[in-house]
């Protein structure tokens, strides 16, 4: 689901069988309805997409990412994952992907 539909799935405000006020996505609110009270109710369900949508990318990244250490030639190119023309400064995508995920605290 895209946050479009998220947004869409959310936007209109109903009444349910039992006089109270509903999101339209069945969502009830305790208590009196509040523009306030709906907005936190969106705002929680896209956290929690946010969320999964991270953990998803998260695991592709992993999953597409060598877990082999570089090794540099002389002219400072990973010679392990192929990445020759790496200029002074320049990390190897592997290494720069582990950063991200965490899963290296410090890389060439």
């Amino acid at each position: 689901m895209t946050i479009k539909e998220i947004l869409e799935a959310h936007f209109k405000i109903e009444w349910n069988d039992w006089g109270q006020r509903q999101c339209q996505c069945g969502h009830e609110f305790a208590g009196k309805y509040s523009s306030k009270a709906h907005r936190a109710h969106v705002a929680e369900v896209l956290e929690k997409h946010m969320q999964e949508r991270e953990a998803q990318l998260s695991q592709l990244v992993r999953d597409m990412t060598d877990p082999g250490a570089c090794w540099f030639d002389h002219h400072g190119g990973c010679q392990e994952h192929g990445y020759l023309d790496l200029k002074p400064g320049e990390q190897c995508p592997h290494t720069e992907a582990k950063q991200l995920l965490g899963d290296e605290p410090n890389g060439r």
